[in-house]
């Protein structure tokens, strides 16, 4: 399961917008539901949607605090005994400090509040966490936020958009043809995902990206630890040479990774102004921070995920895992998209959430 860990500025869309905030509706089955979209921004236009879903039902199917199955009637979501039954990861929570936290079993309650208190999150600074569901759709793969939990961040928090995913790729998958210009190396892999058609999991392709631009490799601390992410991934680096040293198979690993989606920022020089600018240049009428675009040029839109660092807790303690299966058992698992295709269907099924915590000393060199 692939969770993120955002931070930024919370943002509603206008009511009458292709996505507006709040949606309702009825099942086929006459069961009324919500959908919530908010999204967040970062200081650099970076931007992203999350939603959230909620019905009504009869019963409420849960886990408690021990781990156990266990249901009640719709009417009691909100006693507190009950609320206080619930383990921590089914649950979702909205916290804005100033003894302001709500504990709610039901998504369908996460929304009503935080749609009734729009006006006061509109333009805070928040960490919104929850999981990252993945579906082919008109052709392509596309990403869905699932928000689960919401909180105002701490004063220090550095905004950002992170990701955890568990990666599988082979040596096929890795592409070392854009370094030498782009200081890239690309990571076609995947990342295991449920099929809600064929009710399992299936690997799904995604692209992961280690971004070496920042690298001074004079200094080694920056070599150290850009060494350090290459070997983990299945290379090496000599002599301002890369070489693939990952070996026959499927290989695993569970990566933080940043997470872009916006116009990259394009660099403003004197190429870009016109004869009748330059010719003010010259005559020392003006100079070329005269003519700059006061919120920058912006270039083609990208969604990207780089690699971070690397989330190194339970299987992998010990770095990256080479998975005990052949190439054509895990192939036979990928998934193939249906000739014709179906429509997204609104998931209602909430799982578990793990919060990772993350360092982000040094993560400026790959970010």
């Amino acid at each position: 399961m692939t969770r993120f860990n955002f931070v930024g500025v919370v943002g509603f869309n206008a009511i009458d917008s292709k996505m507006p905030p709040i949606r309702t509706g009825k099942t086929k089955k006459g069961a009324n539901y919500k959908t919530l979209n908010m999204y967040l921004t970062l200081p650099n236009k970076n931007r992203v949607n999350m939603e959230l879903f909620g019905m009504e039902s009869d019963t409420i199917k849960t886990k408690d605090t021990e781990g156990n199955d266990v249901e009640f009637d719709w009417a009691n979501r909100t006693d507190e005994e009950i609320v206080k039954s619930v383990a921590f990861y089914r649950k979702n929570v909205l916290s804005l400090g100033d003894d302001q936290r709500f504990e709610f079993v039901t998504p369908l309650d996460m929304i009503d509040k935080i749609w009734s208190m729009a006006d006061q999150l509109r333009g805070k600074v928040v960490t919104a966490t929850g999981t990252v569901e993945r579906s082919y759709y008109k052709g392509e793969y596309k990403d869905r936020f699932k928000l689960q939990n919401v909180y105002i961040a701490a004063e220090d928090a550095k905004q950002s958009f992170k990701t955890t995913l568990e990666f599988f790729w082979n040596k096929e998958g890795i592409d070392t043809n854009s370094y030498a210009e782009e200081k890239r190396i690309y990571f076609d892999g995947y990342t295991l995902e449920y099929d809600s058609d064929l009710k399992e999991n299936r690997y799904m392709p995604r692209q992961v990206i280690l971004d070496l631009s920042k690298i001074d490799w004079e200094n080694p601390k920056h070599a150290a630890i850009a060494k350090f992410n290459l070997s983990t991934m299945g290379l090496s680096y000599e002599n301002g040479k890369l070489k693939v040293t990952l070996g026959k198979g499927y290989y695993s690993n569970r990566l933080i990774c940043s997470y872009s989606n916006g116009a990259k920022e394009v660099e403003f020089d004197e190429s870009q102004l016109t004869d009748f600018q330059k010719m003010q240049i010259e005559l020392g009428l003006a100079t070329v921070d005269d003519f700059r675009p006061r919120n920058g040029i912006r270039g083609e839109f990208v969604t990207e995920y780089k690699l971070v660092k690397f989330d190194s807790t339970g299987d992998y303690s010990e770095g990256t895992v080479k998975l005990d299966m052949s190439d054509d058992d895990f192939e036979e698992l990928i998934y193939v998209p249906a000739v014709s295709e179906g429509t997204l269907e609104e998931e209602t099924t909430k799982e578990e959430v793990k919060n990772v915590e993350v360092d982000d000393d040094d993560d400026d060199l790959f970010d």
